[in-house]
């Protein structure tokens, strides 16, 4: 998997950004960038995956959890790698 670093304004130090405090509570966007990115629905994306709406609108929103299965099904129909969608 690609490791993103991102320079901190403060010190300047270069962090891994998937090891921060920020990405640990909002690594459930991922799902949402890569779904908009791609310019289709949760609809469109749920056709695709065989998965419910209301689940995808769930793993959007943090209320669920991506399982490594899902992350399968989500990167397939969206053209990604799976680990982009997986906490820790």
């Amino acid at each position: 998997m690609r490791k993103v670093q991102v320079r901190c304004k403060f010190n300047e130090e270069l962090i891994d950004i998937e090891d921060s405090e920020f990405w640990k509570r909002n690594k459930h966007r991922v799902l949402t960038g890569a779904r908009l990115h791609r310019g289709i629905t949760q609809k469109q994306l749920s056709e695709r995956t065989g998965i419910r709406q209301s689940i995808i609108s769930e793993y959007e929103k943090g209320k669920r959890k991506i399982t490594p299965k899902v992350a399968q099904r989500l990167a397939k129909a969206l053209d990604t790698y799976p680990e982009k969608f997986i906490s820790e």
